[in-house]
């Protein structure tokens, strides 16, 4: 395993101030996965801003390890769906400045004549 890659679970749980309990419940609820070496825990260097939002929402909320599944699934959600809404809005702004320049170089109708 590459160490850089993993940060042991008792230094996550003094960086944060939280008993190492409450990072096994956060992985019971898959909300973040511990990886074991021999007797130690690590976990994924990828997995620790999920923690960080994990943790505060436990310690500043209150909120517990159902509602910390839930909200941060739809965090997830809302992230991917603000993507969506980016990708499309680019796409939109592209199909308009095409259809613009179609426009421009297109004589238009009036009446019987065509407008030069």
């Amino acid at each position: 395993m590459g160490t850089d890659r993993y940060i042991e679970l008792r230094e996550i749980s003094e960086h944060f101030r939280i008993d190492i309990e409450v990072c096994r419940r956060f992985a019971e609820f898959g909300l973040i996965r511990i990886v074991e070496e021999g007797n130690t825990p690590y976990v994924d260097r990828e997995e620790i801003a999920t923690l960080q939002h994990a943790v505060s929402l436990y310690l500043d909320l209150g909120v517990n390890s159902e509602g910390i599944e839930v909200i941060l699934s739809m965090r997830e959600q809302i992230v991917q769906l603000q993507d969506e809404v980016d990708r499309l809005t680019r796409k939109l702004e592209r199909m308009e400045r095409e259809f613009q320049q179609e426009n421009v170089d297109r004589p238009r109708k009036r009446g019987l004549f065509f407008e030069l």
